[in-house]
């Protein structure tokens, strides 16, 4: 029974890192480059086994499982109003990887899109697939009176002794 049990754990792998990224929406992703984005992966020894792309334009959501079916759409209707795809792989014998990229939106309208690594750590990887697909980095620059993303205060600040003058 022993012997079973390890056996099977040696066969299920459990992703045990992860890395992710938040990235500027402006430019859009390249959806003409989608389609080639295994030979990406290929580059750093991941084998593309699966793939899940969902696309979303109020009031439909279409789901496909091959990135030219995704790029055609795209062409045919337009930019999505948002979209998240996720590539499932295997590096070597034993690694399984997760590639995840999606559009967001903010709570205050703002556009970013997020993506994540599972399986592995490889800041490479990550960057080249990120270069790939013509997204560049999330530049945070507050609006006046938002610094550093909280709003500042008007006036002194108060301490808890001699707050109020009389």
């Amino acid at each position: 029974m022993h012997q079973a049990v390890r056996e099977c754990a040696e066969r299920v792998i459990i992703p045990s890192m992860k890395i992710a990224r938040t990235l500027a929406y402006d430019p859009p992703i390249s959806w003409p480059a989608l389609p080639e984005l295994p030979s990406v992966l290929s580059r750093f020894g991941v084998t593309v086994e699966s793939n899940k792309v969902t696309l979303e334009w109020f009031p439909d959501e279409i789901e496909c499982e091959a990135l030219e079916e995704a790029t055609a759409l795209v062409k045919k209707r337009g930019e999505p109003d948002s979209y998240r795809f996720s590539i499932h792989g295997q590096q070597g014998d034993k690694k399984t990887v997760w590639l995840y990229v999606s559009r967001v939106r903010s709570m205050h309208g703002e556009e970013f899109h997020t993506t994540s690594l599972e399986g592995i750590a490889d800041d490479a990887l990550l960057e080249a697939v990120t270069s790939f697909l013509g997204l560049r980095e999330y530049v945070f620059v507050p609006n006046s009176p938002w610094k550093n993303g909280l709003k500042c205060r008007n006036g002194p600040r108060r301490t808890e002794l001699g707050s109020r003058r009389p």
